[in-house]
């Protein structure tokens, strides 16, 4: 291999998008912004598939249960302040929609639907990973209801991190939860989250799912 050859191949993906762009080669950025969305994705498909093969085997050795233990385990390890936003338990509904509709269009890079009425904001979208576990049909889900599976069966061990995480996790140190998470249970299933203005607004329904 010629030396100009080798030294290519030690530049990213990303430094390559930077550099024509800045030379203004419009043809070059698309085709490495391609590229670069193409690998973003064949590593998070990797990456999700690897967790959901993880819970399945931890659900076979240890039993269901050892799901929410777990999830909480990643949390408390990473620090749900930080992990969510160390403000997030202060700010108020509109602050955190912002936020959360930022982690879906931004971290996710997912296009979203956002509506809002007197009492919550809703947020629907198609979910790249909880989402992309469901539609291989075989996948991890619970064989009963759990709290942190909104106390129903067929619920991804994948998407129970939102519930433990949003939902339970954060009501015990802010005293509400971030969000209500609908989790897509077929393929085509959109995610839902409800982010209610008003701690005393959300119906005693959802707040029994992930009550222990």
């Amino acid at each position: 291999m010629k030396k100009n050859e080798l030294k290519k191949l030690e530049v990213s993906t990303f430094q390559k998008l930077r550099e024509a762009i800045e030379k203004g080669e419009k043809e070059e950025a698309i085709a490495r912004l391609a590229e670069l969305r193409e690998g973003d994705t064949k590593l998070r498909n990797a990456l999700v598939d690897w967790i959901d093969t993880l819970l399945i085997f931890i659900s076979e050795k240890l039993g269901e249960k050892a799901i929410e233990e777990a999830v909480r385990t990643f949390f408390q390890r990473g620090d749900l302040r930080a992990f969510l936003g160390a403000e997030l338990g202060e700010l108020n509904a509109e602050e955190r929609m912002k936020r959360r509709a930022n982690v879906l269009t931004g971290v996710h890079n997912r296009d979203i639907t956002a509506e809002e009425d007197d009492e919550k904001f809703t947020l629907k979208w198609s979910c790249h990973t909880g989402g992309r576990v469901v539609s291989k049909g075989n996948f991890g889900k619970t064989s009963r209801p759990y709290p942190w599976s909104n106390s129903q069966m067929g619920i991804a061990y994948y998407c129970a991190h939102c519930i433990i995480g949003y939902e339970m996790m954060f009501m015990e140190q802010f005293g509400f939860p971030n969000f209500i998470v609908i989790p897509p249970r077929k393929e085509g299933d959109l995610c839902t989250q409800y982010m209610y203005k008003e701690f005393q607004k959300i119906p005693e329904s959802y707040l029994q799912m992930f009550r222990k």
